[in-house]
Parts: structure tokens; sequence; C-alpha cells
């Protein structure tokens, strides 16, 4: 907190005034900070004939911008702790006695509140480079280019699938910074599973599977509804087929496949949902069974079909169109994690 200055020594100010000294004279003799703090009591004083402070309605603040940074800091070095955790150590680094509420407060009134922390796989900075590699090379796609690609992926859904949040302090701006994501490995085995690809025409096959996907079963998911979108998509552009790198996908029995089917495939960097335009549907599919009461897998199953025939097609086409920016983003962010 701002030091008080005695009456005295605002009075001796006056008086060297008078006496010709300049302000950063007086300042010296007085031990005042700096030259303002003198031209401050002469102006109160020319104005009013005092030199006590205004008078000031209401209690007055516990602390001041400096302090206020103080626990800024704090709190960033780790935005997990409760505010009463933040009070303590408020006290020892920023000499700042305050109640929890006051700690939000301050906080508040700078744009921290308590927001749920985003999830982001973890990248190694192994991946980092590969992602950045794999950007690099499709900078110069046009969104008519990503127009051709059908994008695949899998979703595994439990009958209650919501899932914890973890709350943290951070502003908007700050979402996807390193200290306010929650990192977390792939992981998960729903009831029900789907496999469905989407191309700029829709989203015109899916399939629904329980259990874990093999290369075999694999294999007889892409015959029976990769061949039929491909024809359907294809009309003078050669469709390019996109899927992450999961085990029953980089089977050789699977690219043999490929291959006997002159299906063209496109590399995937590892561990890069958020370049794969696809898993922002499961997001809006997700986002419309959390309005349902679902209480059983034939209930899903029909909720899930229903959703998934009846996709918009401006959804479709806002998701596949923002390949360029997902790119420009991993780029901006060196390889690391995008907004998507």
């Amino acid at each position: 907190m701002r030091a008080k200055i005695e009456e005295k020594s605002r009075y001796a100010a006056i008086i060297l005034r008078e006496e010709g000294y300049s302000l950063r004279e007086i300042a010296q003799k007085l031990g005042f900070k700096s030259d303002s703090t003198v031209r401050t009591i002469l102006d109160r004083y020319k104005e009013t004939g005092l030199v006590k402070d205004r008078y000031r309605c209401g209690r007055p603040k516990i602390s001041n911008d400096r302090n206020n940074r103080i626990l800024i800091r704090l709190m960033k070095q780790n935005r997990k702790l409760s505010s009463t955790e933040l009070a303590k150590q408020w006290i020892i680094d920023g000499n700042v006695l305050a109640s929890p509420r006051s700690v939000r407060r301050v906080l508040h009134d700078n744009g921290y509140v308590w927001r749920s922390a985003c999830k982001k796989p973890r990248l190694s900075s192994k991946q980092k480079i590969a992602r950045k590699k794999w950007c690099k090379e499709r900078k110069s796609y046009t969104q008519t280019m990503w127009r051709t690609v059908l994008f695949s992926d899998e979703m595994n859904v439990e009958v209650d699938s919501r899932k914890g949040r973890v709350m943290l302090r951070r502003t908007t701006k700050e979402r996807f910074e390193e200290s306010c994501i929650l990192k977390r490995t792939k992981q998960g085995s729903g009831s029900i599973g789907i496999w469905a690809c989407m191309g700029y025409n829709g989203v015109k096959f899916f399939k629904l599977f329980t259990g874990r996907l093999n290369a075999e079963s694999y294999i007889n998911i892409l015959g029976d509804y990769l061949l039929p979108s491909i024809d359907i998509l294809q009309e003078n552009n050669q469709v390019t087929f996109q899927q992450d790198n999961a085990p029953c996908h980089t089977a050789k029995i699977v690219k043999d496949w490929f291959n006997e089917n002159s299906v063209k495939t496109m590399p995937w960097p590892a561990n890069s949902p958020d370049l794969n335009c696809i898993e922002n549907l499961w997001s809006w599919l997700d986002h419309h069974l959390e309005k349902l009461q679902i209480y059983n897998l034939e209930q899903l199953k029909f909720e899930i079909t229903n959703l998934l025939d009846n996709v918009p097609l401006e959804i479709v086409h806002r998701l596949i169109d923002s390949m360029p920016n997902r790119i420009h983003e991993c780029l901006k962010a060196n390889g690391g994690s995008t907004s998507y």
C-alpha cells in the first residue's frame, strides 16, 4: 500500500517551495519517492488551502495495482488454487491481508473467472515437428481442394456419457494457453461405436458397431460404406480418403485393401484430432445427445442414427472449409494445439 505522508511533511514542502526550492530538491530533502508527490501536495494546497487528503466515501481498497499484479502472478503459477489458498499466498508475497471473497473480486475485475479447462492431447516434441511439417506441405491447399477429401473417424458413446469438468481461472483469450489446457490421453470404451465419413456432400454413410475394431472388421466397413461414399462424392476429381493412425487403420491387410481398390489415402500426423474436421461433428452429435433423455442402448442407437441421418449440410460445409484455417493455426502454434 502507498505510504501515508504526515501533515508536517506536507507543510514543510509548501514552505520549501515558497523559499524557492525546486520540486526535485524538495522531494530529496523530505525523502519523497518522486517530485510528483510534491506537485500533488502543492496543487491541492493551491486549490483548497489545505494539505489534508480529500474526503473519500466508502471503505478504501485493500490493494493497489502493484499488489493486484502480484496476485495475478500467483494465480498464473497454479491456476487451480482456490481463493482461500491464494489469499494465504498473497499475504506472504504481497503483504496484503485479504479475504477469499476479496481475492475473487480482484481477479474478476481483471477478467479472471472460473472456467472449465480445455482438453487437448499431450503432444511430444517429435509430434509437434511432424504436425508442423504436415501443415507446411498442405499450406497451399485451397478450400476447393479440401472439398475432395473424405474425412473419417470413430467415436465411442455411452448411455451416460457426460464428462466431468475441471474448473480454473483464465480470461477468454487464454483458453488454449498451455497452463489452461487439461492434458489427457486418448481413452475410453463406449458401449456403442460409430464409424463415419464426411464429404462436402454430407454424411452419407456411417456404421454403428460394438466392441473394438480390428483390421478385418474395418475392411468390411470400408467395403460396405467407404466405396459407396467415394462413388457419390467423386465426379471429375479424384477423392482422397483421410483416416488417423489407429492400429486397425495402419495394418498391412488394410493398406493392401486400399491398393487393390485404388483408394488414395492421405498421410496423417499422430495425435492430431484438432486437424480432423470430423471431430467437430462428434461435438455436434454429443451436444444434441445431451439434450435427450436416454435410458438404454436401443434408444441411444436410434437417436444417433436419427441425428447422423439429418446433419445439416451447412455444418458439413463449414467444417470442411475450416481446414485452411486449422493449418494456419497449427503453423502459428509451431506444431502445437489449435483452437479446434
